[in-house]
């Protein structure tokens, strides 16, 4: 689960023997060289065996430790900039709640359409008397009867039911367009978040790598004070160095975590459900720069001037709703 031992930092040992062999062609007697290696030990924790025990390490271990195995793979939970888009609009909440505006729409559409339909109109009545009662009417009221009516009626004109029929297909228009809206809305949220989520990790990792670098110079000015080449003064300096990283670090962590905590949220996940990533790379063929051929419109502000006209028709003409005509002349090129 753990281990404690110096870090390999082949560099340095090819460095000392180049000067070790560089003293002994100089004349200089081989056994008195000192052979002797200080190095600073590296704490290294394995977070997959730490999780199957039921062990979690503290805040300063995490931050100061070398964690491997740290984050929890789990089958189906690898997400991807393009699995997070599409599955954000499938099972949003957001989603889910225009589709069903959307068809209760339709039910209203319907209704009135059916005022403007043959309408047919059927009835039947029975009547049982008892015998006697039916002989005391003298054939007024007979022992059984049945009655039953149809009727067929056709509405001609109304201007109030076609006016309505006319008015609910334009709302009905409306909330799929508005339904359209949500889809390119929710899109964007998901992939901002996923973006978020390599953004933050990566700005963890960062935060590590530059607290294992200020450690690493906190042991070299410890050895320094204790071979008298400075003073106290310098190892308090990168000591309050360190704190200040570890800080940075558990921040970046927090980062992180709030950032996954929005991804699930908007994939109707549980919050803290864990998952794993794929990095996006700017050739993704998901994207659009994953077409090559389009960097030759970044090459002078003349091309890029003919890709950004392109995109911004694209985008007009994709929109759900039409654009003002005060928004038209400010991006009409």
């Amino acid at each position: 689960m753990a281990s404690y031992a110096p870090a390999h930092d082949l560099t340095r040992r090819a460095r000392r023997i180049a000067s070790n062999m560089q003293r002994i062609l100089r004349g200089e007697n081989a056994g008195a060289i000192p052979v002797d290696f200080s190095s600073a030990s590296q704490f290294i924790i394995n977070m997959a065996t730490a999780r199957a025990i039921g062990f979690y390490p503290n805040w300063k271990t995490l931050t100061e430790a070398e964690l491997i195995n740290q984050e929890e793979m789990k089958a189906g939970r690898t997400l991807s900039l393009a699995t997070s888009v599409k599955e954000a609009v499938r099972v949003n909440l957001d989603m889910m709640l225009a589709n069903k505006e959307v068809e209760s729409g339709k039910q209203e559409v319907n209704k009135a359409r059916a005022n403007l339909l043959p309408q047919v109109n059927a009835s039947a009545v029975g009547t049982l008397v008892g015998e006697k009662t039916a002989e005391a009417s003298f054939g007024q009221q007979p022992e059984r009867q049945l009655d039953g009516s149809r009727t067929f009626s056709q509405l001609l004109y109304s201007e109030s039911a076609r006016a309505n029929f006319s008015i609910q297909k334009h709302l009905q228009a409306s909330r799929e367009d508005e339904r359209h809206g949500v889809e390119l809305d929710i899109s964007l949220d998901a992939a901002t978040a996923y973006l978020n989520v390599l953004r933050a990790k990566a700005l963890a990792r960062i935060q590590r790598g530059n607290l294992k670098l200020t450690m690493s110079n906190l042991e070299l000015a410890r050895l320094r004070e204790s071979v008298g080449a400075s003073g106290r003064s310098d190892v308090y300096r990168w000591e309050s160095e360190v704190a200040t990283s570890r800080k940075n670090v558990i921040d970046a962590d927090a980062q992180a975590e709030v950032a996954k905590l929005e991804m699930n949220r908007l994939l109707n996940r549980p919050l803290e459900e864990p998952f794993a990533t794929e990095e996006t790379a700017v050739d993704d063929p998901v994207l659009i720069t994953g077409e090559k051929k389009i960097f030759a419109y970044f090459d002078n502000p003349r091309t890029f001037g003919v890709f950004r006209d392109f995109m911004v028709q694209e985008g007009v003409n994709a929109a759900p709703a039409p654009l003002p005509r005060r928004h038209e002349k400010i991006w009409s090129w």
